[in-house]
């Protein structure tokens, strides 16, 4: 019981994480400096 809810738990923000950091990839703007800031601020 208990792994079970540690497994899900890890895939809940491990999606949310990976949501962020689409967000953040798709709307970076301004070239490679924007991808740069994009990726800083994701990590962040």
């Amino acid at each position: 019981v208990d792994v079970i809810g540690g497994e899900v738990k890890c895939m809940v923000f491990g999606g949310i994480v990976a949501a962020i950091c689409i967000y953040k990839g798709v709307t970076a703007r301004g070239g490679a400096e924007g991808v740069a800031r994009a990726v800083h601020s994701s990590v962040i």
